[in-house]
């Protein structure tokens, strides 16, 4: 039997979550799915949980490699898989009974495409987050692009979880994670991907379950060099759009959610300010040197009034004002 679904799983020191991962998938598996399940180095049991699912389940692989990082992770699962559609699960997260029901039922129409609905997990409930987009079909690039621009608005296409590539796609246009981004590289390569992507569908019913419960997000967690990394990202995400073969008009849609995309980056790099050891005076010179750094890097069109209301604090360098609303925003 062909394998419809290639579901790739990086695992790096995840022996506290990989089973329930695991098992979440292997309780509902089908002779047409396999499980990639890439240990990414782990210094601790989780290649030895991952050997024991392989030798029990036919149709889990398991794949050992030294530590390069999820990129590396998840581009290995990509050389080795075999599947029609590609599907991603992080080895801290895991899926309900219907993630291949309803996969199959949102592939049935062959779209190049999907965006599935997920839970938020916070270690007690699962909460429903949806796309907020109901379900949608697109026939054309033209409504793709307009669908998907939104998404990429909404900041649903960050991660390639709860998305459901082609492989055929994947592989003509060489499609892989970035593994120079630390951060980033996720959006890049969905963006990269849905450049190629005629057609698409969004399912708002929650079928994966994102863990919360040991997150460090940016909001949290220092990061170093993290103004340099997301200006690389965009400027690989609006290349990506640039050297896309679309008409002028979607890559016009696709440009402005960027933008956007752009321009709030700019105040989670600012935000970060507030978490370091600075005197005032020293924390508004660094935000002057971040925004004209983001002023100088990449010059993007103000085509609507949100975007004009978001970007010209940056635009202008009103440092003082933007600290002040930086400081009351983290509290």
């Amino acid at each position: 039997m062909s394998i419809r679904y290639s579901v790739i799983i990086p695992a790096y020191n995840a022996e506290k979550t990989i089973r329930r991962c695991l098992d979440s998938l292997v309780s509902i598996i089908r002779d047409d799915v396999e499980l990639l399940v890439i240990n990414d180095g782990s210094g601790d049991r989780t290649g030895e949980i991952c050997q024991e699912y392989a030798e029990r389940y036919s149709n889990v692989r398991y794949f050992c490699k030294e530590n390069g990082g999820v990129s590396s992770a998840r581009n290995m699962g990509l050389d080795e898989a075999e599947g029609e559609y590609i599907l991603f699960v992080d080895s801290d997260d895991f899926v309900t009974e219907e993630y291949f029901e309803i996969s199959d039922n949102v592939t049935r129409i062959q779209p190049d495409f999907v965006l599935l609905g997920r839970y938020i997990y916070n270690g007690k409930h699962l909460i429903p987050h949806t796309t907020g987009m109901k379900d949608q079909i697109t026939e054309t690039s033209e409504s793709t692009a307009e669908l998907l621009s939104r998404a990429l608005e909404k900041q649903l296409l960050n991660a390639p979880s709860s998305k459901i590539f082609k492989r055929n796609i994947i592989e003509k246009n060489t499609i892989r994670f970035d593994e120079r981004l630390p951060i980033g590289e996720d959006k890049v390569f969905v963006v990269q991907y849905i450049m190629h992507a005629s057609t698409a569908v969004t399912a708002d019913q929650p079928v994966y379950a994102l863990s919360v419960e040991n997150e460090e997000s940016l909001s949290r967690k220092k990061r170093e060099n993290l103004s340099e990394y997301i200006l690389l990202e965009h400027e690989l995400l609006f290349r990506a759009v640039r050297e896309a073969d679309l008409e002028e008009t979607c890559k016009g849609k696709y440009r402005e959610a960027l933008t956007y995309s752009y321009y709030r980056s700019a105040y989670t790099v600012i935000a970060e300010l507030q978490k370091m050891d600075l005197s005032p005076k020293h924390r508004i010179e660094e935000t002057k040197k971040i925004c004209m750094n983001y002023n100088s890097r990449i010059r993007c069109r103000l085509n609507t009034l949100k975007i004009m209301i978001l970007a010209l604090p940056i635009r202008l360098c009103m440092c003082r004002s933007i600290d002040y609303m930086m400081k009351k925003k983290t509290g």
